[in-house]
């Protein structure tokens, strides 16, 4: 009798610790690979090592598992005869007589699938953390002993057959990212507007700088001819700061200039002078520059403005560092001064006033 339960305790006892050790691998996010792996620590070398040869630590912890499950029915099986001998207990009311044998293997399935499954991988998912020292320097060692065996070198060859390779990947990709965002925004984890931040960041890559432009239809500048007192009279109560200067066409852009340093040509007398002499470098940018590379090369260059160019060099538009960091905030930012919330949308309103006037049918998605 006093086999019989050694051998059962042994067996769930050796299982309980595989599914602890599975529970926590799979648990493990890359993140704490990384963490640990900053902190110099062995634990941090060992674990990437797992996480780029998953195959290698799961193969150790299945071996041992079937192992102990085997080996354990084995011994159980026949520590029951010896144990109880002959015969069974009768079940009442049927007449039916279940031996010992089958007693034993009920009561056995049931201990290994509460105590060597449900609750040891339920511990491990939830406290993972914790035990991730514990189950890294376990692996560690069955690995290596099911390598001299031979058992980890036969599983590879057998993955590679299967066409599994030798990485698996757990790198988060970006959509599971922008859902891990969205879910810790919805459970309190996350402010709302961290998680707005987050996901808009994420979709950064795919958005262009035509995206946010200010369409040239809707672009206020002004001639390069004009005046400092001219140009003055005319944009003094206008809302913008920046003002890109043309030649004789709206596609000959000759640079922009300041409404601060129109003030101060005033305040000095020059206001005679074109308003050319104010005229600083505008940075040109493809329609299709990323946001981030817009912003890269603002930075580079120290420039807030820049003119958006199509493919044949004419202007598209204008954009600007706001414009960028409205779409990573999710917010606009606006002047006190400001009257237009989306230049993009006044843009299309005004064309479908042209174009109701010339008697145009536009497409349904440009009337609703």
């Amino acid at each position: 009798m006093v086999s019989l339960l050694l051998f059962a305790f042994f067996s769930i006892a050796f299982s309980f610790l595989c599914s602890i050790f599975e529970a926590v691998l799979l648990s493990i996010t890359p993140s704490y690979v990384q963490i640990k792996q900053q902190e110099g620590q062995q634990m941090g070398r060992l674990l990437q090592q797992f996480k780029n040869e998953l195959n290698e630590p799961l193969t150790a912890i299945l071996s041992l598992n079937t192992i102990a499950h085997t080996v354990g029915a084995i011994l159980v099986g026949a520590s029951t005869g010896a144990a109880f001998g002959e015969g069974g207990i009768e079940i009442p009311f049927i007449g039916y007589e279940l031996s010992y044998e089958v007693l034993v293997s009920v009561v056995m399935t049931l201990a290994i699938l509460i105590f060597s499954e449900i609750i040891p991988k339920n511990l491990g998912a939830m406290y993972w953390k914790q035990l991730a020292p514990f189950t890294v320097k376990s692996l560690n060692i069955l690995v290596k002993i099911f390598r001299v065996l031979g058992i980890v070198w036969l599983s590879n060859q057998i993955n590679r057959v299967l066409g599994g390779g030798d990485a698996h990947s757990t790198a988060l990709t970006r959509t599971e990212f922008a859902m891990m965002a969205e879910a810790q925004t919805e459970s309190g984890g996350l402010k709302e507007e961290e998680g707005r931040i987050l996901r808009n960041l994420l979709n950064f890559e795919s958005l262009t700088v035509h995206d946010v432009m200010t369409p040239r239809t809707v672009v206020v500048g002004a001639k390069a001819q004009l005046t400092i007192r001219e140009f003055y009279e005319k944009f003094d109560n206008s809302p913008f700061s920046r003002y890109p200067v043309f030649g004789e066409t709206r596609d000959q852009v000759k640079g922009y200039v300041l409404k601060d340093m129109v003030y101060k040509a005033i305040i000095e007398q020059r206001d005679s002078n074109t308003i050319e002499s104010l005229i600083r470098p505008l940075l040109s940018v493809a329609q299709e520059t990323s946001l981030h590379q817009l912003i890269d090369l603002m930075l580079e260059r120290r420039e807030p403005i820049a003119m958006v160019v199509d493919e044949f060099g004419g202007l598209e538009g204008l954009v600007t560092m706001e414009d960028a960091m409205e779409t990573l905030l999710g917010l606009e930012i606006m002047d006190e001064m400001d009257s237009t919330r989306d230049m993009q949308s006044l843009a299309r309103e005004r064309w479908k006033a042209r174009a109701k006037l010339m008697g145009l049918e536009l497409p349904e998605t440009m009337t609703d």
